[in-house]
This record gives C-alpha cells, sequence and structure tokens, in this order.
C-alpha cells in the first residue's frame, strides 16, 4: 500500500485516525454532564413523551446499521486483502507470514479493531448526539402543546408560574446540552468532512488500475453512515429551533390574551414577558456551524464542487 499510495493520501489517512482517539476523550470527559442531562431527560418524563415503540426500534436500527456496517465490511476487506499485496503487508503490520487460517484470522481481528476504532465508535457518538437532540426538541414540543392548552382553559398564575419553572429548567438544559455536545459534534465534522475527502480524493487521483476490491470495502462504511450520520445530527437539532420558535409563537398569543383579558394580571403579564424575552442557544459545533436544513446544502455542495475540481485538475494533467 505504501508503493501505491501517494504520500499525500497516507497523510490524510493518518491524520483522520487521530479524531477517534480525541473524540473519544472529549466524550469521557463529559461523561458526567451527559449523566446529569440523561437525568434530567427521564425526570422530565421523555420516556413517556417520546419513547413510543416505533421511535425505540428507529434507535436501535440505527445502532444495528452503524455496527453491522462496517463489521461485514471488515469481513469482506480481510477476505479479499489477498488480492492486494500491499495492502496484505499493511494489515500485516509489514510481516510477510505464511498463509493459513491463523494468519486469516489474525488480518480479521485487526480489520476489526481497526474498523471499530474508525468508524463504528464515531457512528455510536453521532447516534447519542442526535438522540440527545431529538429528545430535548420532544421535551419543548411538549412544553409548547401545554402552554396551548394553557391558552384554551381559565388559567391563574400559579399555572403561569409552574410553566415558567419548567421554561426555566429547559433553557438551562439547553446551555447543558449546547456545552456538552458543542465540541463533540465540531469533531465528529472534522473526522466526517476528512474522511470523505480522502475517499474522495483515493479516488480522483488513482489510476483506474490502482484501484482494488479492498479499497472499495474500506469506503463502504464512509459512504453509507458518513452522509446520513450528518444528515441526521442536523436534522435533530434543527428540530429544537423550530419548536422553540413555535413556543414564541403561543407566548405571542398569550401575551395578547393576557392585554386583552378585561382585569389584567400583571403577575402573569410579567411572567409570560420574562418567558419571551429568554433567548435559547441555536445548537451549533463550537460556534462554526449552525445545525440548520442549510448546513447540509452547503457541506455536500461542497464536496461536490471540490469533487468537479478534482476531476479537472486530473484532467489537466
Amino acid at each position: 500500500m505504501y508503493h501505491t499510495t501517494p504520500k499525500e493520501i497516507a497523510m490524510a489517512f493518518a491524520f483522520s485516525s487521530l479524531f477517534p482517539l480525541i473524540i473519544w476523550y472529549k466524550t469521557y470527559s463529559k461523561k458526567l454532564l451527559i449523566r446529569n442531562i440523561l437525568t434530567y431527560y427521564h425526570k422530565a418524563g421523555i420516556s413517556r413523551i417520546n419513547l413510543s415503540y416505533s421511535k425505540r426500534r428507529i434507535v436501535n436500527l440505527l445502532i444495528l446499521l452503524v455496527i453491522l456496517i462496517p463489521f461485514l465490511s471488515a469481513i469482506f476487506c480481510s477476505v479479499s486483502v489477498e488480492t492486494d499485496p500491499y495492502m496484505k503487508l499493511y494489515y500485516s503490520f509489514y510481516i510477510d507470514f505464511e498463509e493459513n487460517i491463523f494468519v486469516l484470522l489474525i488480518r480479521v481481528i485487526v480489520v476489526q479493531l481497526i474498523f471499530l476504532y474508525q468508524f463504528t465508535f464515531l457512528n455510536i457518538i453521532a447516534v447519542m448526539c442526535g438522540d440527545l437532540y431529538y429528545s430535548f426538541s420532544e421535551l419543548i414540543r411538549h412544553f409548547c402543546k401545554d402552554l396551548q392548552s394553557l391558552r384554551r382553559s381559565r388559567f391563574t398564575y400559579g399555572d403561569i408560574y409552574v410553566r415558567m419553572q419548567t421554561h426555566s429548567s429547559l433553557y438551562e438544559m439547553a446551555h447543558k446540552l449546547h456545552n456538552v455536545t458543542s465540541e463533540i459534534t465540531c469533531l465528529l465534522l472534522c473526522s466526517y468532512v476528512t474522511d470523505m475527502f480522502v475517499i474522495l480524493a483515493v479516488y480522483v487521483l488513482l489510476d483506474p488500475g490502482q484501484w482494488t476490491i479492498p479499497m472499495l470495502w474500506e469506503s463502504i462504511p464512509v459512504i453509507c453512515l458518513v452522509p446520513f450520520s450528518i444528515v441526521g445530527i442536523t436534522l435533530c437539532a434543527s428540530r429544537i429551533s423550530v419548536e422553540i420558535q413555535k413556543c414564541e409563537i403561543v407566548f405571542q398569543s398569550l401575551l395578547e390574551y393576557l392585554i386583552c383579558k378585561p382585569q389584567l394580571n400583571l403577575k402573569s403579564l410579567e411572567s409570560v414577558k420574562v418567558m419571551m424575552n429568554k433567548r435559547f442557544p441555536t445548537m451549533t459545533a463550537c460556534s462554526i456551524a449552525e445545525f440548520r436544513p442549510k448546513f447540509i446544502v452547503a457541506i455536500f455542495g461542497s464536496f461536490l464542487t471540490y469533487g468537479l475540481l478534482f476531476l479537472n485538475l486530473e484532467k489537466s494533467n
């Protein structure tokens, strides 16, 4: 592999392999904060709000795919590596072993560990972040429905006060959630972008005669999982902003209703204004990228642009 792969591509592979270790460290350092968020979700009744049978099945299916795709790709890669002598040496620690069932078993284990580190772990973290975002958006949605039901009933200041306390806890939890996921998602995006550009560079810069079956199986987890992970994280995080906007509409409606009441309750009016003036944070990746649908268009548009650029450079050379 070393003799057939350009130095730039080999360095890019080495650089991308650093991200899982950094992401593991960041996730481990924030484990207490993640535990606090999950505890809050449990106390807020997210199991009753969010975890219907179909939603649990979707999460379980995603985790199964995240585990199964790299697992099968690693098996087929290790079995087909016989067709590429340089990759065979690469996965054998550059030791030319005599081929037998024991050597094949060792190679399968080595490739499985590499794929587990490089692909499975990262995408499980991505599923975790997406689930945290989606569950919080469900709490916001449930709070908004509660406000709407309050609008249709004859409520008192005590009812408003209870909702204000819930709103304050959601506001505080939104900042904690952003603090926990911001760096992790930023590193995930850096890893995903690096992996996709490496795959793009490999298939553009290498001659067709240098493409091998093991290289294809190495690319399958990136091609299958990375786009869906980026789209999933972005849509789950942007759902929080959508639900917050719905709450702001309900707050405006409550404010108008209180102003138009014959007997104006100043405490209720001030409480609604306090909730309206609180600005929830937008979920971002270290404030570099905001998780909105237009981010999906921007990132995949950049891949298309650079892909066409690589093709033009290859043709000109």
